[in-house]
């Protein structure tokens, strides 16, 4: 390090992530060679070698290599396809036989979840299909993300298209809005005919635009849900206004037919004030309700302007 030459041994440590893990003493001039086991998986590490003497320490050498499995590339063409008469599934895709260059590449495997539950429904799967039967009664919107498995490694996921199936929703029913297909399964309904509705909002969301020159007589209502009479249901909404002084009114009501509004009769929420002080967090609003009788029945958000 000084420039001059050295001679007899030194003292040799090497670091991962900057932390020592393996000491010690080597000739002058000589190789050495380590097995250094990782056990915290796949992936880039970072290596550094510094030697000592008696007059100090070197500067430490460093290396970032990968370890372990690569990161594989991610599959291609995912599609869906479904008979909605007897719900059996088909799911292909293209396989990606590569990872990132210079990594290792092992025998390549897929994971399957679907949506909208979120549930994986085939981990390790060899083939580039996947093939299931799915609820013809309950309604719901759904499509397959796919991602590849090298080792320990798996690359993004690659979602398929999506489809409806079913006849009505069953109770227990969440709806985030998360994509534009969930969005699509409900009524839009423009009472006052001036051409603004509600429409699918940005991360996910239904929204509506409205103002003192755009007021609103809009209604979002619900795909059909079947209910029983006597039966408490809870119905909660999350609402935001994200004008300045521009506060909103909406009601939720309860109906029979989605293409007549003169059909909601059931109050769920009374008409309630949204206003701009709600904007960052939303402001939720929960009413429990009771179905007039056994029956489909669907749930209509109005948003109604003074």
């Amino acid at each position: 390090y000084g420039g001059g030459t050295l001679q007899g041994n030194l003292d040799y440590t090497v670091t991962l992530a900057g932390e020592p893990i393996r000491k010690g003493t080597v000739e002058v001039g000589k190789r050495v060679e380590l097995d250094i086991e990782i056990t915290t998986g796949s992936g880039q590490y970072e290596f550094g070698v510094y030697v000592t003497n008696s007059v100090g320490r070197s500067p430490v050498t460093k290396k970032t290599t990968p370890v372990g499995f690569g990161m594989p590339y991610a599959p291609s063409d995912v599609r869906m396809t479904i008979d909605k008469e007897t719900g059996v599934m088909n799911l292909t895709w293209n396989k990606a036989n590569m990872c990132s260059p210079g990594e290792y590449l092992g025998e390549i495997t897929f994971g399957v979840i679907r949506y909208p539950d979120n549930v994986l429904v085939a981990n390790g799967l060899k083939e580039n299909s996947f093939t299931e039967t799915l609820d013809v009664i309950s309604l719901k919107n759904y499509y397959y993300g796919v991602y590849q498995i090298n080792g320990d490694m798996h690359s993004n996921e690659v979602k398929s298209n999506q489809q409806v199936i079913g006849q009505y929703i069953v109770a227990p029913y969440r709806e985030t809005f998360l994509t534009e297909g969930d969005f699509n399964m409900w009524t839009l309904n423009d009472a006052n005919k001036d051409g603004r509705v509600w429409q699918h909002g940005f991360p996910h969301e239904a929204n509506i635009y409205t103002g003192e020159e755009y007021p609103a007589d809009d209604w979002l209502i619900s795909p059909p849900i079947m209910m029983e009479k006597g039966r408490q249901y809870t119905f909660s909404i999350n609402t935001r206004c994200n004008y300045y002084n521009s506060p909103e009114r909406f009601e939720v009501m309860l109906g029979t037919n989605p293409k007549d509004v003169s059909t909601f009769t059931t109050v769920i929420i009374e008409p309630t004030v949204v206003d701009e002080d709600d904007e960052e967090h939303g402001y939720v609003v929960v009413s429990d309700f009771d179905a007039p009788e056994d029956g489909l029945f669907y749930i209509g958000i109005h948003v109604i302007s003074d």
